[in-house]
């Protein structure tokens, strides 16, 4: 029996299976003694054909964008931006593998009448839980399974049951929380990812709202890859939580559920509780028109309404790409690039070309933006009783459930707990006509400088810095949303940092406090912009670097810059040590001018002099700042 067919009777739903695929018995346990590389194998029922306007005009806009440039290429140009790879490993950080605990006992009943050969992952596990290869003793790191047929002979040999003994002893002195814990094995199962900062998409035949208990014995392993060097890196382990948000639906295939945080999050190295904000998310988007399918020949045009048949290159184009991150069997995360082409589109299904496995179930479906489209399913297979018994069945490509339809299916249970407040949170849907947010700027002016020549110059320094502000707006685009900490505090500066504090935070979400100073009295030659950030903090210093780095890249004024901790002034930065988010502090020194010069020639330049405003370089640093800690999805069309 493959190892598929034990994973699905593992799950006690072999029978489900069987009725999904055929009425027929014998053809189910065909399938699955004989199909050991699909997912959940399924008889795919004839979907009615939909309108692919809107789909084939998108692909022909996008196909004339790329054919603007004055390149020479073949049919169709290949070209990737040089951050593709990087965009695609920022993706992947937020796939992670599936696991389900079986109490060691059960797991040993449930595979010792079966071949050595059909379980290896489960005996992987098995034995390290005993610790069995160990290399304390000689000989000892040798695989001693490998030397039977059947499970049932290799529990006999007298390591295996030398260590069982052992591990079964140390559990008896355990209380029963403890002995639980430690007693529990974790199979690999399917693949999940986020899609909101503590939510999680994986298929509905991996789990579903109406078993929560199964649910709870589940765990998302994050970070389960092997780096460049051949190391692997440490797994972090989340429980989720049925209870408080668990939605799925059958015919779609899909379970939205709630990760819970991570109470000691700092031991496992990482810098929050939620998981999305540790390895950000995939936005969940509502344009159903972000990958096509192949045109063959013109005259398929023709029968689509609305499309420009003479837009449509003679050879006809091929099935736009697809990208599939997954944990195939069990192992460490692997993401498919090749062969991977769209075959069709239906209503609620893509089609698709693409190496997929055991334990792919769940995985996310990428177009060549890195944008999510699709949510992998299962495999498409024909059967066909004309044909041999060698040939009856034809494997035909993937299916993937569209995330459109999921969003389409999410908001005919919007009145559910919960919902609602997923569907409109910005970050996690979007919507077709609007633009992703991609994260809060937090702006606070109204610092009064106390070694100021009088009061009124250091109100007149937060003039400044307020017109500054409005100027820096002016540059910004409609997917940040920009707050002015000030204004909404009614003009109490000391106000600013608990009004940042009680927001709720998201990634991607940035603080800055910004201040001017000018001395008509100094002897000043430059403008001087400095950055201060906590010294204490993880990564603050290299995200001054990324902003200033981005200011005097974008800035049309010449700047005499710097950096400085917090540690290393005697300036009063309590923004920079009391701010939760991250958060730095700017000071802007102006030459010795007056305060009309600083406004009229620094802050409000006219319009030909308009090159030289400062907050264009500004903006642009801020900018840099927030897609550096924004999840991957909301820059993937830049």
């Amino acid at each position: 029996m493959s190892f598929y067919s034990l994973q699905t009777a593992i799950m006690k739903d072999a029978g489900r299976l069987c009725k999904v695929v055929v009425e027929n018995r014998g053809v189910c346990e065909w399938i699955t003694d004989n199909i050991p590389d699909a997912t959940e194998v399924r008889d795919f029922l004839e979907q009615s054909p939909i309108d692919l306007t809107d789909i084939i005009n998108a692909r022909l806009d996008r196909l004339d964008k790329a054919r603007s440039s004055n390149s020479i290429f073949f049919n169709e140009p290949d070209y990737l931006s040089s951050a593709f790879l990087e965009r695609g490993l920022r993706c992947s950080a937020a796939v992670c593998l599936l696991e389900r605990g079986f109490w060691i006992e059960d797991l040993i009943a449930l595979i010792k009448n079966r071949s050595v050969k059909d379980v290896p992952e489960l005996l992987k596990r098995l034995s390290e839980k005993i610790d069995l290869f160990s290399e304390k003793f000689p000989g000892e790191s040798k695989d001693v399974w490998k030397d039977y047929d059947k499970v049932a002979d290799a529990l006999k040999h007298e390591r295996i049951k030398e260590r069982l003994g052992q591990f079964r002893d140390k559990l008896k002195g355990l209380s029963d929380e403890e002995k639980q814990r430690q007693g529990t094995v974790f199979i690999p199962f399917a693949t999940g990812f986020l899609v909101g900062k503590n939510y999680l998409l994986t298929n509905h035949h991996v789990f579903n709202e109406k078993d929560k208990e199964n649910i709870k014995k589940f765990v998302a392993e994050f970070r389960y890859e092997q780096n460049a060097l051949g190391q692997n890196s440490k797994p972090v382990e989340y429980q989720l939580d049925p209870e408080s948000f668990c939605v799925s639906d059958e015919q779609l295939d899909y379970t939205l559920i709630r990760v819970k945080a991570l109470e000691d999050y700092k031991k496992e190295g990482l810098e929050f509780p939620e998981a999305g904000e540790n390895f950000g998310w995939l936005p969940m988007l509502m344009d159903s028109t972000l990958i096509a399918p192949p045109v063959s020949c013109c005259e398929e045009v023709k029968d689509i309404k609305g499309v420009d048949s003479e837009r449509i290159p003679y050879s006809g184009l091929s099935g736009e790409p697809v990208f599939i991150i997954q944990h195939p069997r069990g192992t460490q995360r692997k993401i498919v690039l090749f062969n991977n082409q769209v075959q069709n589109i239906y209503q609620n299904f893509l089609q698709y070309q693409a190496d997929a496995d055991f334990g792919s179930s769940g995985s996310p479906i990428l177009n060549s933006q890195w944008q999510l489209v699709g949510l992998h399913h299962a495999a498409l297979v024909k059967w066909d009783e004309q044909k041999s018994d060698e040939q009856k069945l034809e494997v035909q490509g993937n299916l993937g459930t569209r995330i459109c339809e999921i969003v389409k299916h999410l908001e005919t249970r919007r009145s559910e707990p919960g919902v609602a407040e997923f569907l409109e949170n910005k970050r996690y849907v979007v919507k077709q006509t609007e633009q992703p947010l991609k994260g809060r700027i937090y702006i606070l002016v109204g610092h009064l400088r106390g070694d100021a020549p009088s009061p009124e110059h250091s109100e007149q320094e937060v003039t400044l810095a307020k017109t500054l502000l409005e100027e820096i707006v002016l540059f910004s685009n409609q997917s940040f949303e920009v707050k002015d900490v000030l204004q909404e505090c009614a003009d109490k500066y000391e106000s600013g940092i608990d009004y940042i504090n009680d927001q709720d935070y998201q990634s991607g979400d940035v603080a800055i406090e910004i201040r001017i100073n000018f001395d008509p009295d100094a002897l000043k030659e430059k403008n001087i912009l400095s950055l201060y950030y906590a010294d204490n903090m993880f990564n603050y210093k290299t995200y001054a670097e990324i902003v200033l780095q981005s200011i005097l890249s974008n800035s049309p004024l010449q700047f005499s810059s710097g950096l400085q901790s917090d540690t290393a002034t005697a300036l009063d930065l309590q923004f920079c040590r009391e701010v939760k988010i991250p958060c730095l502090v700017m000071i802007l020194d102006f030459p010795g001018n007056n305060y009309t010069q600083v406004l009229d020639n620094q802050l409000t330049p006219s319009k030909s002099q308009q090159r030289t405003n400062p907050a264009k370089g500004i903006w642009k640093g801020l900018e840099s700042w927030v897609k550096v800690l924004s999840p991957i999805g909301f820059w993937a069309a830049d």
